[in-house]
């Protein structure tokens, strides 16, 4: 499940004396007070849209907070949750299985999610929606009236605000400002910055300047540099394996040898561990969190044509296409890229966790080798190693789109020192 389904889960369910969470004052919704369970649509589970769209739309934003808090305590911990006839096992981690629980280590969010979303500024358009929304009547009224639907348009807008676009009390887990932390925007561009050496591609909402953030010395300026070697040569193997007429240029020991790399290098800005026992405790692990939690709640409202989209009327076949239309409708633009940025997100999202838990490591060779062999005809790879090729071949080509970067055909690119603009100033390199 996605991040929006897990709080739906989270919130729902019981276990080990943390008990499901209630509201303070109102009735769960029908949909939320009969307890659904989630239904496994290819080797994936998730929700009924209106079991998301009535979680989302909930009159207790409290009750959301709640969620988010508890589930982030789930993740930290590896806490499962059994179904009511105690044999399903449902995990945060990977799908339900029967029997013994994994043990999981491994939390399934990441940073680069939150990055690649942001990067279409999704939380600029947001903002200037709700800012509009707030103040005036150029977007219509979300009344009941019009469509009954909108009722849920209109409380995901108030949800929206409270969560994301407001002043957070001193003690919430999820307040990244103080005085030594500006505002959200400055601290998730520091982040981004530290994790991966890039800079959002835009400035400030309200002005044509650059964000001011702390550019810390200590950052990974040559992720993309050893990220863009490792798919070049994931493509070379993935082509040699397909063909098998010619002369075989892979390179194995290259491919697992970089991802050691850019695992170290990751790994480097959390901790001076190498595994994930006490991630809770390790650097960046609430940022990452709560970035990844606000981008996926804007993510997924323009996954689909949602309440807020009907509203709008910013129909769209595909969520980036949906965005640029709502950046049209409240005059933000929305990155050109959107479309490969959104796409590459959720894939991206499970290929750096997977390398930094080390999977592509030396001593997974003989499994790499099998992601890479996995569509071959008659390969007896199992479903999870094609699902991962698949994944790898889709951030492949999104990744091109989204950068201008020869991934297929890299001896195409312009060499020399690459440099394109970006928050208002020079840096190299970024998704522009």
């Amino acid at each position: 499940m996605d991040l929006i389904n897990n709080l739906v889960f989270t919130a729902l369910n019981t276990v080990n004396g943390f008990p499901a969470l209630t509201l303070d004052y109102f009735d769960l919704p029908s949909q939320l007070s009969l307890f659904p369970v989630p239904t496994l649509r290819d080797n994936y589970y998730s929700y009924d849209i209106p079991v998301i769209q009535e979680f989302s739309s909930i009159d207790d934003t409290q009750f959301l907070e709640d969620a988010i808090e508890k589930h982030w305590a789930d993740v930290v911990i590896g806490r499962n949750y059994m179904d009511s006839a105690a044999t399903t096992v449902y995990s945060y981690f990977s799908k339900p299985v029967i029997g013994n629980p994994p043990i999981n280590l491994l939390p399934p969010y990441h940073l680069i999610y939150a990055y690649l979303v942001e990067n279409t500024r999704a939380a600029q358009i947001f903002e200037r929606l709700l800012y509009l929304y707030m103040h005036d009547e150029k977007l219509n009224k979300a009344t009941t009236a019009q469509d009954p639907q909108n009722r849920l348009a209109f409380q995901w807008m108030i949800n929206t605000e409270n969560l994301f676009f407001k002043y957070l009390s001193n003690t919430s887990y999820r307040n990244l400002t103080s005085q030594v932390r500006q505002s959200p925007d400055a601290t998730r561009r520091n982040a981004y910055f530290r994790m991966f050496g890039m800079d959002l591609a835009f400035g400030d909402i309200s002005s044509s300047g650059a964000v001011n953030y702390y550019k810390a010395e200590f950052n990974n300026q040559l992720f993309i540099v050893l990220f863009e070697k490792f798919i070049t040569e994931i493509w070379q193997a993935y082509t040699n394996a397909r063909n098998q007429v010619g002369p075989n240029s892979t390179d194995i020991f290259i491919i697992v040898d970089t991802a050691q790399k850019i695992q170290e290098m990751l790994m480097s800005r959390r901790t001076t561990e190498t595994t994930f026992f006490n991630y809770r405790y390790f650097n960046l692990s609430k940022e990452e969190y709560a970035s990844v939690v606000m981008m996926s709640w804007l993510y997924e409202v323009v996954s689909y044509d949602s309440p807020i989209i009907n509203f709008l009327r910013c129909n769209g076949n595909t969520p980036g296409q949906r965005l640029i239309n709502i950046g049209n409708k409240v005059g933000v633009q929305a990155h050109s890229k959107s479309e490969g940025l959104l796409d590459i997100a959720p894939p991206m999202n499970t290929l750096l966790r997977r390398i930094e838990f080390g999977d592509f490591n030396p001593a997974n060779e003989a499994q790499v080798i099998s992601i890479i062999e996995s569509q071959i005809p008659g390969s007896t790879s199992p479903i999870e190693d094609k699902q991962a090729l698949t994944e790898l071949l889709l951030i492949i080509n999104n990744w091109e789109k989204a950068t201008g970067h020869r991934i297929k055909t890299p001896e195409s690119n312009i060499t020399g020192t690459l440099k394109v603009q970006q928050n208002g100033t020079k840096v190299q390199p970024a998704m522009n």
